[in-house]
């Protein structure tokens, strides 16, 4: 059994699925982004994606990103990821999950994508994908956006309105905020309370909403523990070979009053 394969294991076993779980995270939560996360209340504002982009298979075979020839045992494992998140979802009623890693590397891009095209309108779910990863946005190159477009860091800066910052790439049930630009102050822009209003805002739009987060990488900087509080439960992925055990480590005990509600093994040669 590898390194990393332990601590994955130890981890586990420290951190079962389940509401307990999430009770204790929502003890350490501030009341305010608790009610923020959970209020569930009618679909009253409709919000259309102002911009429309058509995904190049092409682009997304070579990203690692689901596409009509995706291998189908992979295809499978994401479903799988999807269905057991949705469960929990339901569960516990939590709309909020962000995705996470140690360090950059692990493939959190990735599964964040591949999480939210395999859980739109699965179960009648809209999925929101939001790109907070401000210093390295990953989202818009995976996909294969433009380079050049008003991005979420406009919305949370109050530059743009949130119609415009909202892209519809062809998926049913799945809406993208993708960021543009590299944010220096990443961290202040994420506590100004803009994500407060965006939630409140994406929540009141539709029925069944799911938001998923692409947070940056928790040793990297302080951006994910900024908006930790305000989520419901958050995966973290490790990459075997790339995932040191000790920055596994570090970073769940910087993250020990977040709901961590499992973690995403990648590059994984075990069979």
């Amino acid at each position: 059994m590898s390194k990393i394969e332990k601590a994955i294991r130890k981890v586990a076993k420290d951190r079962e699925f389940g509401p307990d779980q999430a009770d204790s995270a929502n003890d350490a939560a501030s009341a305010e982004n608790a009610t923020i996360s959970r209020q569930r209340v009618p679909a009253v504002i409709k919000i259309e994606p102002g911009q429309r982009f058509e995904l190049d298979p092409v682009v997304l075979e070579r990203n690692r990103i689901i596409h009509p020839g995706f291998p189908e045992s992979a295809l499978n494992s994401y479903k799988m990821l999807r269905t057991r998140v949705v469960q929990m979802i339901e569960d516990n009623n939590w709309q909020t999950i962000a995705i996470a890693s140690a360090k950059q590397g692990a493939g959190k891009t990735v599964t964040a994508i591949n999480l939210a095209m395999t859980m739109a309108g699965y179960r009648n779910h809209h999925v929101y994908l939001l790109d907070l990863d401000l210093r390295k946005p990953g989202v818009a190159p995976d996909l294969g956006l433009p380079e050049d477009f008003v991005g979420l860091e406009d919305y949370l800066a109050g530059k743009s309105p949130i119609n415009q910052v909202l892209w519809d790439i062809g998926i049913d049930g799945l809406t993208v905020a993708p960021s543009c630009d590299s944010v220096r102050d990443s961290s202040e822009l994420i506590a100004s309370g803009g994500i407060g209003s965006l939630f409140s805002t994406i929540l009141s739009s539709v029925t069944n909403p799911v938001i998923i987060l692409h947070l940056p990488p928790i040793l990297s900087a302080d951006d994910a523990l900024a908006i930790a509080p305000s989520v419901d439960g958050m995966l973290l992925v490790v990459a075997e070979g790339t995932t040191a055990r000790e920055d596994l480590s570090r970073a769940m005990d910087l993250l020990r009053t977040t709901n961590v509600i499992g973690v995403v093994l990648n590059k994984s040669v075990s069979v």
